[in-house]
């Protein structure tokens, strides 16, 4: 399977239903319940159902609506922003079992994860899923982000607290070395700023995602909104492009920039759409000593975070595997 684009209720045929796990993640986005809707309960076994125990105030309605959706099939996955420990057990326990009780065909919804949690759950399928299963990751791309404005009201996250490595993406740090931090640009511009100003490193490398791969113009725009603000402030940046749309093509963009500077300690910020954070993963995989870091957010915009679009974005990633 090439990187596919297609209109939501084409999704049963494009991702090759029914499959044995079916994994996804219940948000305060309405997008969440996106493509678990049209998924029928009879074509998964099992439903893998993933919720931050943090955020049940807020993710409480739309974890409820998908586990009634899925009636028993449907099996909860605890997850927490605040420690991710807590869901690299819980993925990695679920999982594990699927696998040892001979499920090899799973559709994977990345949409609504945090990007730490999606991270972890691709290293942990690379560890626990064989490599011969056949593993399918779609996508519900926002049609808008209400929140993130062109003007200084517009927020989709505010302050943040802990900043971390993701397990498993930890790289290797040569302290002799200079740093090079690579921050994929998406629309949470205060978090960005923050990240950057924690890090203080010696060399910054500001992403921005292709005009041609973006899942629309508008939200090029507002893209290209908070990478020139953030351009503004810092002098001396390295500027390059990605892909929001294809994941290899974002690892190569990544891997491109690292090698710029070939005796620097690279550490990369994620920050854009789920399918570039992806090609992050793989990016790490494939130069080992790539750190990928995460910056927990103190307040999430619940009210005017995205509005679903009517299409989905489905791939595969071999890579993952080290083919």
């Amino acid at each position: 399977m090439d990187v596919n684009r297609e209109k939501i209720q084409d999704l049963q045929e494009g991702v090759n239903l029914p499959v044995d796990v079916f994994v996804c993640s219940a948000s305060f986005e309405d997008r969440c319940r996106t493509i678990p809707g049209r998924i029928e309960k009879s074509q998964t076994k099992t439903a893998l159902v993933c919720r931050n125990q943090d955020l049940i105030h807020v993710v409480g309605d739309n974890y409820t609506a998908i586990m009634d959706h899925f009636g028993g099939n449907g099996q909860a996955v605890e997850l927490n922003t605040a420690d991710p420990l807590i869901g690299a057990d819980s993925l990695m326990s679920s999982i594990e079992k699927e696998v040892n009780s001979g499920a090899n065909k799973f559709l994977i919804d990345i949409t609504t994860f945090t990007h730490e949690a999606m991270l972890i759950l691709l290293k942990i399928i690379s560890l626990v899923v064989p490599k011969e299963a056949d593993v399918v990751f779609c996508y519900n791309p926002a049609l808008s982000y209400p929140g993130a404005s062109q003007d200084e009201k517009g927020w989709l996250s505010k302050g943040i607290g802990e900043i971390r490595s993701v397990l498993g993406y930890s790289g290797l740090y040569q302290p002799e070395r200079k740093s090079h931090l690579i921050v994929l640009v998406g629309m949470e511009g205060e978090r960005a700023e923050k990240l950057i100003d924690a890090y203080e490193p010696n060399i910054v490398s500001l992403g921005k995602g292709l005009q041609e791969s973006s899942i629309s113009d508008t939200l090029h725009d507002v893209n290209n909104f908070y990478f020139k603000k953030l351009k503004s402030k810092y002098q001396n940046l390295n500027k390059f492009e990605f892909s929001c749309t294809n994941p290899l093509d974002a690892k190569d963009a990544i891997l491109s920039q690292a090698e710029l500077f070939p005796d620097h300690n690279v550490v990369v910020a994620p920050m854009n759409n789920k399918i570039s954070t992806a090609g992050a993963a793989l990016a790490s995989m494939e130069m080992p000593q790539l750190q990928l870091c995460y910056a927990h957010a103190n307040e999430y915009n619940v009210d005017k975070y995205s509005i679903p679009s009517e299409e989905y974005i489905a791939f595969r990633l071999p890579n993952l595997w080290g083919i």
